[in-house]
């Protein structure tokens, strides 16, 4: 971008936007019918953005959504705003 310093240079900088919906079964040998079954059932939404300023480096910000489900219809709502940052790896 043009508002960025020069140390950020055009051809190594970038804005990633990133979308991911995971699904994960922890108790697959349980009846999802059962309570028990239901427990290991989850389902993720995660939002995020990352910058690189330089081709080494990264900085993540991710909001994270988790609808939880513990018993019946019942749905208990859980979320997370998550910011890292990595770099020569």
């Amino acid at each position: 971008s043009n508002l960025a310093p020069t140390f950020f240079k055009q051809e190594v900088s970038t804005f990633t936007a990133v979308a991911r919906w995971e699904q994960m079964n922890l108790v697959q040998d349980l009846n999802s019918n059962t309570e028990a079954g239901k427990l290991g059932e989850w389902d993720r939404l995660t939002l995020g953005l990352n910058f690189r300023p330089t081709e080494d480096t990264v900085f993540k910000t991710d909001f994270q959504y988790t609808p939880i489900g513990r018993s019946g219809n019942q749905r208990i709502h859980d979320s997370a705003f998550v910011a890292s940052w990595a770099t020569y790896f």
